[in-house]
């Protein structure tokens, strides 16, 4: 479902290089220079990152799906719930040692 959701945002984020073009052109067309600009320069940088950042991290999800490197719920430990099943935790407890947090 992740790969699906990374795709399906990748793809949003190609229409939205489209858009940001598109409002970009109509914005200079109706006069506001400064702010067609902004949409051209920013908008499209940003929008074309935002897709080869979902596109990687949907690749590399898939790489490690298909070499074996997914971490299930057995590689998590170090935790005080681990062994616990009566562990509940207060409201500004650290969950790494299980004690109360001096920061608060």
């Amino acid at each position: 479902m992740r790969h699906l959701a990374l795709n399906f945002a990748a793809i949003i984020s190609v229409l939205g290089v489209v858009v940001s073009f598109v409002m970009g052109i109509i914005i200079l067309a109706q006069g506001r220079v400064v702010h067609g600009l902004l949409t051209l320069f920013v908008g499209i940088p940003v929008c074309l990152a935002l897709a080869v950042v979902f596109d990687y991290v949907s690749d590399r999800m898939r790489r490690d799906l298909i070499e074996g490197r997914v971490r299930g719920t057995q590689d998590v430990v170090d935790t005080p719930w681990e062994d616990d099943p009566d562990y509940s935790p207060g409201k500004n407890t650290d969950y790494k040692s299980g004690k109360a947090s001096p920061y608060t």
